[in-house]
């Protein structure tokens, strides 16, 4: 999965792809997850924003870093 898909007609060239792209994506992917998963959790436990928003966003990052171990 990418952010092209959906959003464009076609991916990128790709050089661009090449030049956007590369190992430390991955070996960096799920420590940012990690990250960003602790950020809504704590924005849903302050209340800036609702519980069940923070709980999908919690579980859409969780689903992310299953998706990339596979």
């Amino acid at each position: 999965m990418t952010l092209w898909g959906g959003r464009f007609a076609e991916g990128p060239d790709e050089v661009v792809w090449a030049f956007t792209t590369d190992d430390s994506d991955r070996r960096l992917l799920e420590v940012d997850a990690r990250g960003s998963i602790a950020h809504a959790a704590m924005l849903g436990d302050t209340g800036i924003i609702p519980s069940d928003e923070a709980k999908l966003l919690v579980d859409g990052l969780g689903r992310i870093i299953e998706e990339a171990r596979e």
